[in-house]
């Protein structure tokens, strides 16, 4: 018998790439290097599984068992959107990546300069908190507290 890797995780592919698409290329590879391949596979938009009607299915935490507030939190944040759970965990230290029509952004909190920033490619707006930044940031020209709940959260870090 020889080593394994157990993988955890998830591959983003562009949204035009079918579920088969994607798991004949993933086998492909594996083939390719003489390697063998168990388990499964769920697609996954915006934090939903997807069910093989094509409808949305569970939340992908929701079987998660959170022990603690941060955990409830990090699921409230992914599940509804919560400001309110974005403001705790970002103050906590947490970074939060999203994108937006495309526009991969960063939320991240500076320990030195007391400064909560929000990333679009290279450019940088700062704000004094979180609060402020929900308040005031701009997105595509839009503030983000009205297109936060259209946003696809991708990583809480």
């Amino acid at each position: 018998m020889g080593k394994e890797f157990e993988i955890q995780g998830c591959i983003e592919v562009p949204m035009s790439l079918s579920e088969d698409e994607f798991f004949n290329e993933f086998i492909g590879f594996i083939e390719l290097n003489n390697w063998a391949f168990g388990g499964g596979i769920h697609e996954i938009i915006d934090g939903f599984y997807i069910n093989a009607d094509g409808s949305k299915g569970k939340f992908v935490l929701e079987d998660m068992s959170p022990n603690s507030l941060h955990d409830k939190l990090t699921i409230e944040l992914f599940q509804y959107h919560s400001f309110g759970a974005l403001v705790y965990l970002i103050n906590a230290g947490r970074e939060l990546e999203f994108s937006f029509r495309d526009e991969k952004c960063f939320i991240s909190k500076s320990g030195s300069t007391k400064t909560v920033s929000l990333w679009i490619s290279k450019n940088e707006q700062a704000f004094d908190n979180i609060e402020d930044l929900i308040t005031n940031a701009m997105v595509c020209n839009q503030p983000l507290v009205h297109i936060f709940n259209d946003t696809t959260l991708d990583t809480l870090y």
